[in-house]
Formats: structure tokens, sequence, C-alpha cells
């Protein structure tokens, strides 16, 4: 009998230790910031830097709200934090400069990758990106940050903001969209942070469905704020809740990206 009871012990401990990796496994993947939603880019490069190491350089050009738009993924392939600054110009196919922008982050953590959104406004033919890097001293708290790409879109009727009544759908609501973005904090106290990031939505086509952003806001590793899921809201131009079908294009595996801007600690 003692047998008998002891292997059923046995079972149920090794099925127990079977759920819970697999449920470490999907906490860990929440921010599985190695595979990349882009799948092919026009242009790879690498940068050589003065200090040692590499910056691994892509660069890809889509068609959004009537302009182009480049999305640039920089890999830190060093040993250094750094501070970027990325001046990009934008010619038409006779050269002629018809734009120029500047990107900076300060703490690029080393081995680290991140997305950099140019939204120029414009149709042009070619960018040229010229980048300067200089060794970070401080920690650079962009490690602890963790953004996936396996968004989930819903749609959701809008809702009463009054604070007497919160929650309830207007009487002839119209459309939310509400953009679910994986992202985790790492860090190994409940210290909050501050972030600034573009949020990327892809459809099922590998195309750009919308472009949002994101100032001074907060997350941090304790669930305390929140469930480490970036929500975005999209709203649908004045349709009707009761007449809204989501769109072909947002149905099935969607992806997106959470380019960060800036990383700094929250001293209050």
């Amino acid at each position: 009998m003692f047998k008998i009871v002891k292997k059923i012990m046995m079972a149920f401990f090794a099925i127990s230790a079977a759920f819970a990796m697999a449920y470490l496994s999907v906490v860990n993947n929440i921010g599985d910031n190695s595979i990349d939603p882009i799948k092919s880019y026009d242009r790879e490069y690498t940068k050589e830097l003065k200090s040692g190491g590499e910056l691994c350089i892509k660069e890809k050009k889509y068609a959004y709200n009537g302009a182009d738009v480049m999305i640039v993924r920089v890999d830190n392939c060093s040993q250094l934090d750094l501070n970027l600054t990325f001046v990009a110009k934008f010619t038409d196919a006779d050269g002629n400069v018809l734009k120029t922008q500047i990107r900076r982050m300060e703490g690029f953590p080393k081995e680290f990758k991140n997305y950099f959104v140019f939204e120029t406004g414009v149709d042009f033919e070619t960018m040229s990106l010229n980048i300067t890097a200089s060794e970070f001293n401080g920690e650079a708290y962009a490690e602890y940050l963790e953004p996936g790409h396996d968004v989930l879109v819903e749609a959701h009727p809008r809702r009463v903001s009054y604070f007497n009544d919160p929650g309830r759908p207007y009487d002839d609501p119209l459309v939310d969209l509400i953009v679910s973005y994986p992202f985790d904090c790492t860090y190994p106290t409940d210290e909050l942070f501050r972030y600034s990031a573009d949020f990327v939505l892809f459809d099922v086509n590998g195309e750009i469905y919308q472009i949002d952003h994101a100032y001074n806001k907060d997350i941090s590793a304790s669930k305390f704020y929140g469930d480490h899921v970036e929500r975005v809201t999209l709203l649908p131009d004045d349709i009707s809740w009761d007449d809204y079908v989501l769109p072909r294009e947002l149905k099935g595996d969607l992806k997106g990206i959470i380019a960060l801007n800036s990383v700094f600690l929250d001293e209050q």
C-alpha cells in the first residue's frame, strides 16, 4: 500500500513540476525580445565603434498614412552601454533632402536590441543615417525592459469616463480597439521606471496598421503596477459599435513593436 501511495505522490509531483515548468516558460516568453516581427529588411550593415565592437543596423521602409516610414533596428554588438544619436536625412530620387529627423537614446545597454521609428510625413526615395556613439557611465535601465511581439487586438464598446459611473457603455457607443503588447520588467526590486516609446502594430500581412506613442509612462517588476501587458487604445473613425466588424487584416497572428526612446528611474 505504501509503495502505491509513494508512486502516486511521485506522479503528482512530476505533473506539478511539469505544470510549473510550462508556467515559467510562458512567463519567460512574455517579453521574448529575440523574435523579430520584421521578417526581411531592405538594408543591413554594421558600424564599427572606436571603443570596440559594433552596431548592427537593419532598415525597413513602409508606407503608412499616405507617407513613408522607416523602422531601424539597432543591435548593440559590443560590451559597452552607449549613448546613441541618429541623424536621418530623407531624400527624393534626385538627391534633394526632403526632411531631417533626429533620434537619441541614453543608456543603450550592451548586447541589447531596440527599434527606432521615423515617421517622415513625406514620400522619400532613400535615407542616409549618421550615427554617433559614446560610452554611457550610468546604469542602463533599458536592460530590464523586455517588450514582446505577439499582440492581441480586441474590439469593445466605448465606455463612459465619468468617475461617478465608470465602465458603463454610452447609450449609442462607438468602438474602441484595445491593443495589448507584452511588456515585462525584470528589475530585481519593485522600483518604478518611466519610459517613452513608439508602438507599432502590424496587420496579418506584415504592413503597418497603426503607430502610437507613449510619453513618461510607468512600469515596474511589481504586479501592483499592472500585469506586464501594455495596452493602447485605437479609436476607429465614428463607427457605431452595433455596426462594427473587426477588419480581416486584424484577425489572426498579429505582431507589434515597442520602440523605446528613453528609460529612467522614477526617483520621486
